[in-house]
């Protein structure tokens, strides 16, 4: 398996098990979150080839264990929003937006209805499972 692969799959399986142990208790919407939460670190980020790959590949992952959840269930529910949120970034990318950019397109689910259940904690996992996604 690639380097890539193998680090697309464990961040899959890390955001998969994050929302599983955090989210599944938690059903309140959280508001408030803070201007510097909408901020994107400078930092080394893959090439944009490399990281619509990257997104395409942790989608892949995602879409497969969706197949092996029950519809409608809340674990189903996160990884779907997860699913979502990585095509929104990649959508970026598509666009030609760096990197960053690219993420913070993602986070703009984050008002969105379908977003309004997660946490503070949940909403920042997402973002910097991104950000560990596409850094080198």
């Amino acid at each position: 398996m690639k380097k890539g692969n193998i680090k697309a799959a464990l961040v899959a399986v890390l955001v998969a098990f994050t929302f599983l142990i955090v989210g599944v208790n938690s059903g309140q919407a959280q508001t408030g979150l803070s201007d510097d939460f909408y901020t994107v670190p400078a930092g080394n980020y893959v090439s944009a080839a490399n990281a619509e790959i990257l997104l395409a590949d942790q989608e892949t992952l995602l879409i497969n264990f969706l197949q092996t959840l029950t519809p409608g269930s809340q674990q189903y529910k996160t990884t779907m929003r997860a699913v979502m949120f990585y095509k929104n970034i990649r959508g970026g990318v598509i666009e030609g937006k760096q990197i960053p950019e690219s993420i913070l397109a993602g986070m703009n689910l984050f008002t969105t209805a379908s977003f309004g259940r997660y946490t503070k904690t949940e909403k920042y996992g997402l973002k910097q499972d991104a950000i560990d996604l596409l850094s080198y």
